[in-house]
């Protein structure tokens, strides 16, 4: 029966009260409440649903109590809402969960008389329950209150979700006054019980910060206020530079997507990248955040103007905007693209994916938005964001571009777009008889390449896949045809020409318009290795180039699911992994990585934030490093929202302040020139790979062709590798000379850095930060300003010295000090291949379980920090001889260390 409209009452719901001490923090005594979303006091929510729980797959109920509150309709006159009324045991500052059916059912809530506060769509999920498909029950944070001992009402009212719509669903609340406790899962949770031993791994949870000044990790003041403080970036070469400032600049950043909460949310969000030394973030794409171009040439202005206050506030904070502006483009009926009805998509919008890099009228479509956008002022700021100094990058769209699988396949098959194959294959045949003049011509170049039906008149010829386009000459099944080579060549050039008019023109219309700052193509690469520099020289139109790269992952693909891992590690394969996009840094452009991500649940992602720091900043010189994605105004419980890339975990973001201090001032010496790969621009479309180094499928090419040695990818790890189109001399170091090939050690140019990667150990060695990653074998580890022995099998351990002086004479250093995580309850098997067992929050933390003795002065203390940067109190023991051990029993991972 539909109760919609009335009121049910019932009992006082019952109550599960919990009390426990503080993990590892002395006495203090935790106070948690628990109810269940079903046991209401008052509500006009129906008693059933088809979401209630006797709609459940048989056998599935992750339900708390078996059952949950429920509704879904359309809005009526009144309003949904629901009552509890619960006993708080002590007054007392407390941390307010929700357990409910995923992003559906925004809401508002409040206690007793509060002020309401609102719980959107674009909430934080922690964890994640499938009951069937499209249904899951995932724990949200809902904020801090302070409540006194007592009776108390708990009230939520839902808000319409997507039009009128208020679908959703509770199952239970929970209230806790321990900052070290989470819930996850069906289970109530209760505080851990007893001291953590040495090896212990150590529960951490995350709420927000209130960036104490007390913090040690704090390196906001690295990260000037407000952005554009010097001018407008530029490249200068092969840097960046702000046009006020007297050398080149690097940045440390992130994704960051614009999210629709609340300004004060945002804020927080802004405050925590900041403090974290994140001075770039990239707004991915931008055209989701604001909309579509209305029929008047206008943006949607509620979206406009809450894009317009996020840009600022970011400014007001010192971080620079990096614009992806598309991914992908898409346009509307009313502008009249003669091929719209075959584009992917349906209804009156539709996707220009792989398309716009041969269509000019998509490209115009693109420009319009685009050239919009730039030229609206921003009221927060008073400028054109062509005029804006903090907006640094424009980048023409994400990972799009001609010689990609899609379209490239798709259009030589010829099934999916037959008209857009038709026009290609039409502008192929023109621009070879352009080229060519006459069939003799085209028969004299190609010889034994040529196919029946081949001629310039002839406007229907075959053309190749992208994954056609192999390293040696066209692939056609499983057979390469050499004799083939000139003909692949002239599509891969004539491909070419075409993608990198598009990017002239398109810079070209920005600097008309008067957009100052640094321009970038997209960061994508080719899917056959024949065409892959070529591809690179089309990205070169732009002022600087970008590459993405990905690690690790499993079978859940963008999330964690139960199952395979890629659980690889970096450490066996020197310049291998996310940093052989290395050799894609090209000899006069700025060069950056707008997205990488070794990906949950891979279990030695600790390693890859120091790594591109140390080796691609610093040894490589890259000019940005935008890990993928932060999404939060805090660091995320467990493995936040079961997602495959975050930003926001002590493995990525909880590094960045030891990882920004040392870009930030200078600690890692740039490397010289270890292989400068030059050749000419004809050599780009000749049908092999002319720099041997496929990494389009994931593997090396590392043979000779056409006279070019391949540059192996172990020379990452020694000094800087570049391309270059216009001819010259090839330069390459002596790798013998820093390369020890029997000993498995390769070693910097520089000599601040060793890859040992027979040990699978990384140290770092320059006279400021040091670092040691990788394995140990729990044997010492001697660095210039320290002697360690870590006996923990896998580490992250990070050396800062905060005075900025060298680690020998330092006064004040911090530790950053990292092994493995993993959710409460997660399993995998012996070696990591697969993940047996999800779990859930709160994180656990492997302890990093080390002897430390500096050179130099004894410490007078170390203090052991909480996870925002601050000292608790509690300080490690100092032996006679200076030297200290940390583990478990202080169940942090930030020390810091005066003397």
């Amino acid at each position: 029966m539909d109760t919609r409209g009335t009121v049910r009452r019932g009992s006082c719901l019952s109550l599960l009260v919990l009390a426990a001490g503080l993990l590892a923090a002395g006495p203090a005594a935790a106070d948690t409440v628990w109810w269940e979303g079903e046991h209401v006091q008052e509500t006009n929510f129906p008693k059933q649903t088809s979401f209630s729980a006797s709609t459940f797959p048989a056998g599935v109920n992750p339900l708390s109590g078996g059952r949950w509150l429920t509704n879904e309709g359309e809005r009526t006159g009144d309003e949904a809402h629901a009552l509890y009324r619960i006993e708080v045991p002590a007054d007392g500052k407390y941390r307010c969960w929700a357990r409910k059916f995923w992003k559906h059912g925004p809401f508002r809530w409040r206690f007793d008389d509060d002020e309401w506060r609102v719980c959107s769509r674009d909430v934080q999920l922690m964890d994640s329950y499938e009951v069937r498909q499209y249904l899951h029950v995932n724990w949200v944070y809902l904020g801090t209150v302070r409540l006194t001992a007592g009776r108390h009402d708990f009230e939520l009212r839902l808000l319409a979700d997507r039009g009128q719509h208020l679908t959703a669903c509770f199952d239970a609340f929970f209230l806790t006054s321990d900052d070290t406790l989470v819930p996850g899962g069906a289970e109530r949770p209760r505080p851990r019980e007893g001291e953590p031993g040495p090896a212990d791994w150590f529960p951490v949870a995350f709420y927000e910060d209130e960036f104490s000044e007390e913090s040690v990790i704090d390196v906001s003041h690295l990260v000037e206020a407000p952005a554009g403080t010097y001018g407008f970036l530029k490249q200068e070469g092969d840097h960046l530079r702000f046009e006020k400032a007297d050398g080149p600049v690097q940045f440390w950043g992130c994704g960051a997507n614009y999210q629709s909460t609340s300004r004060a949310d945002m804020t927080q969000r802004a405050r925590y990248l900041r403090k974290h030394g994140v001075s770039m973030v990239r707004q991915h794409p931008l055209q989701s955040a604001i909309g579509l171009l209305r029929q008047d040439g206008t943006f949607d202005p509620g979206r406009l103007d809450a894009w317009d206050w996020w840009f600022a506030e970011l400014k007001k904070h010192g971080i620079y905007m990096t614009w992806s502006l598309f991914y992908p483009h898409r346009i509307q009926r009313s502008e009249g693209y003669d091929l719209f009805d075959e584009l992917s998509g349906r209804g009156d919008v539709r996707s220009t994916s792989g398309l716009v890099n041969i269509e000019p009228a998509l490209q115009d479509s693109e420009w319009r938005w685009a050239e919009a956008i730039l030229l609206h002022t921003n009221p927060y700021t008073g400028l054109r964001y062509v005029d804006e100094p903090a907006l640094a990058v424009v980048e023409v769209h994400n990972e799009d571009c001609i010689f990609w699988h899609a379209p490239l396949n798709i259009l030589q098959e010829g099934e999916q777009f037959p008209r857009h194959t038709a026009r290609l294959k039409a502008r192929w045949a023109a621009w070879l008889k352009q080229r060519y003049g006459s069939d003799e011509g085209l028969r004299a170049a190609w010889g034994a390449g040529l196919r029946p039906g081949d001629s310039v008149d002839n406007p229907n010829m075959d053309i190749y896949g992208a994954w056609q386009m192999a390293a040696g000459g066209p692939q056609v099944g499983d057979t390469v045809r050499p004799a083939e080579r000139r003909r692949v060549g002239d599509l891969i050039r004539f491909l070419a020409e075409l993608q990198r008019g598009y990017y002239e023109k398109r810079m070209a219309r920005l600097r008309e318009i008067g957009f100052k700052a640094v321009t970038m193509t997209t960061a994508w690469r080719a899917g056959g290795p024949a065409a892959d520099p070529a591809n690179l020289w089309c990205d070169i139109a732009g002022d600087m180039v970008s590459r993405h790269n990905y690690f690790g992952g499993g079978v859940g693909g963008h999330d964690i699911r139960v199952g395979r891992v890629n659980n690889a590690s970096h450490m066996p394969q020197p310049g291998g992994g996310i940093l052989s996009i290395g050799m894609y840094q090209p000899e006069n452009r700025a060069f950056c990585s707008t997205e990488w991500n070794s990906n949950l649940p891979n279990q030695w992602k600790l390693e890859i934030a120091p790594l591109v720091a140390f080796y691609g900043i610093g040894l490589q010189g890259w000019d940005a490093s935008y890990h993928f994605l932060n999404a939060r105004n805090r660091i995320g419980n467990g493995w936040p929202g079961q997602r495959s890339y975050v930003t926001d975990t002590p493995h990525y973001i909880g590094q960045f302040p030891a990882l920004a201090f040392a870009i930030y001032n200078k600690h890692i010496t740039p490397a010289p020139i270890a292989a400068a790969r030059r050749i000419e621009e004809d050599d780009l479309f000749q049908g092999i790979d002319p720099l041997s180094q496929d990494f389009t499928g994931g593997g090396y090419d590392a043979k000779e062709l056409k006279g070019n040695l391949a540059t192996p990818k172990e020379l990452l790890a020694v000094g800087r590798i570049t391309a270059a189109f216009e001819g010259g001399q090839s330069e390459l170091t002596d790798v013998d000379a820093y390369w020890d090939k029997s000993g498995k050690v390769v070693r910097s140019m520089t000599g601040e850095l060793t890859w040992d990667y027979g040990r699978e150990l990384v140290t770092l060695t320059a006279p400021r930060t040091q670092a040691i990653i990788g394995r140990t074998g729990g044997r010492p580890i001697e660095l210039p300003g320290l002697t360690a022995t870590i006996t923990t099998p896998f580490v992250s351990v990070i050396f800062t010295p905060l005075d900025n002086a060298e680690l020998a004479e330092s006064k004040r250093i911090l530790i950053t000090a990292l092994a493995q995580d993993k959710q409460t309850g997660a399993e995998y098997n012996a070696d990591g291949s697969q993940l047996l067992e999800m779990g859930r929050p709160p994180l656990l933390m492997e302890p990093v379980q080390a002897t430390i003795r500096f050179k130099g002065a004894a410490p007078q203390e170390v203090n052991v920090l909480d996870v925002y940067g601050v000292p608790t109190g509690r300080k490690v023991e100092v032996n006679a001889d200076g030297s200290f051990r940390i583990d478990g029993t202080y169940a942090t991972y930030y020390y810091e260390v005066k003397r």
